[in-house]
């Protein structure tokens, strides 16, 4: 028996067109190639999110191209120019990433510092 599909084709489709992970298009654009309305392509998107979470949230061009130039270690005043913007809405883009929890690589992980009186809570089984 075949696996059943928790989105539908069309909810995928849409997906794809939207997605940072494949076409990167605007709603619009993915709607016209669908030959629907935007804000069906809209719903579809809300729809899939509510059972495929964990796909979500899309970004947009600029926060992909520069969520990808963060990740090459740029810095702002090397990304502005490169996506034709200033540093302020580098800045801002930086932020709706941070909002967005696209963490970047090299960024601090939260940890607790090590102490012997964790030893304590260590169960050994053997």
């Amino acid at each position: 028996m075949a696996d059943k599909r928790i989105i539908s084709e069309r909810q995928e489709a849409a997906y794809r067109y939207v997605s940072h992970d494949f076409d990167c298009l605007t709603v619009e654009e993915a709607a016209k190639k669908m030959g629907i309305t935007a804000s069906a392509v809209s719903q579809l998107l809300k729809s899939m999110e509510a059972v495929a979470h964990q796909l979500f949230p899309l970004l947009t061009r600029q926060e992909r191209d520069v969520l990808e130039m963060l990740e090459s270690n740029l810095t702002v005043k090397q990304i502005a120019p490169a996506v034709k913007l200033t540093e302020r809405q580098v800045h801002r883009i930086v932020d709706s990433l941070t909002e967005k929890k696209k963490w970047f690589p090299g960024s601090p992980a939260k940890t607790v510092s090590y102490s012997p009186a964790m030893e304590r809570h260590v169960v050994k089984k053997f």
